[in-house]
């Protein structure tokens, strides 16, 4: 059997076609196909479902791709260790992470990371919580950063940290010296929400849903950055989680004022592994590093 028919399967599996992995891998579909076919006549066994149009795996199918995803784990973390023994240090660190978690800590920590493995490159992918978890599961990220991670097999939980979610507002606002706001309240105010699918709107919209409760927002957008100027400006309010304006609330250019729901108030912030993955090298210092760190973020 030959070990590399398994790629053709986690390819045209990972990017949803035959004529998709065709073109990732400079092949022509028939080959992608006749490869696929090869791996099931030795395997004895079907591996994909022929009714459906996108590739949908049996079980076995589903077997075969985690065989090749742990293949190719393991020769990462081989050569990693080889590089380690020759003191190269070298490779690549692929982190995904929610928008929330871009911030000048993080930025800084990076900078670190870059200056003590200049041979290391680091990719970062900023996404919504789903994204990311799929990223994670298909090992196409060593580390995620989210906001409420799932509980979930495919999901190894490496660390928490509170991240109440609350009203962001600017010094000014009529609501910054408050010590808390209900959440009929917070509705009533001229508020900036995250589009819908970022974590921290579905949570709101599920806090709104149990409450009987309807919220017009002023701004959508589905940028951080944009919300927070919105903050900033004191023309209304922001619905984030602190690690998202870690800076400005230390220079009190904004203020967070805790929302009255236990959901809120659970709310945490996770680092995330595929569960069974040995990380390589540089990648498990990056996860030292971050387990570290994060405490600087609450």
């Amino acid at each position: 059997m030959k070990e590399n028919r398994f790629k053709y399967l986690y390819e045209a599996n990972r990017l949803g076609s035959m004529r998709a992995a065709a073109d990732h891998l400079n092949l022509s579909p028939s080959s992608v196909t006749r490869q696929i076919a090869l791996l099931e006549h030795e395997l004895g066994l079907e591996l994909i479902e022929r009714a459906t149009r996108k590739i949908r795996l049996t079980a076995a199918g589903e077997l075969a791709v985690e065989h090749y995803k742990n293949h190719l784990t393991q020769i990462e973390s081989l050569l990693s260790e080889l590089d380690n023994l020759r003191g190269m240090r070298t490779g690549i660190v692929e982190l995904a992470i929610g928008e929330g978690f871009v911030t000048t800590s993080l930025s800084e920590l990076s900078e670190q990371f870059l200056h003590n493995y200049p041979n290391v490159t680091l990719r970062v992918h900023v996404g919504g919580t789903a994204d990311i978890v799929n990223r994670i599961s298909r090992d196409e990220a060593h580390i995620g950063l989210v906001i409420e991670p799932p509980a979930e097999p495919r999901i190894h939980l490496r660390t928490t940290l509170a991240q109440p979610i609350s009203l962001i507002v600017s010094p000014d606002h009529s609501m910054a010296k408050r010590q808390s706001i209900s959440i009929e309240e917070v509705t009533k105010i001229p508020l900036g929400l995250t589009q819908s699918g970022f974590r921290i709107r579905d949570i709101f919209d599920q806090v709104l849903h149990t409450e009987h409760l309807y919220c017009e927002p002023r701004l959508i957008s589905n940028s951080l950055l944009v919300l927070k100027n919105f903050a900033l400006s004191g023309a209304g309010g922001v619905i984030f989680a602190p690690l998202a304006v870690t800076t400005e609330l230390h220079n009190r250019t904004l203020v967070s004022v805790p929302i009255d729901s236990q959901k809120f108030l659970a709310t945490k912030a996770g680092i995330i592994t595929r569960s069974g993955r040995k990380l390589p090298v540089a990648a498990a210092v990056m996860l030292q590093l971050l387990r570290d760190h994060i405490s600087k973020w609450g």
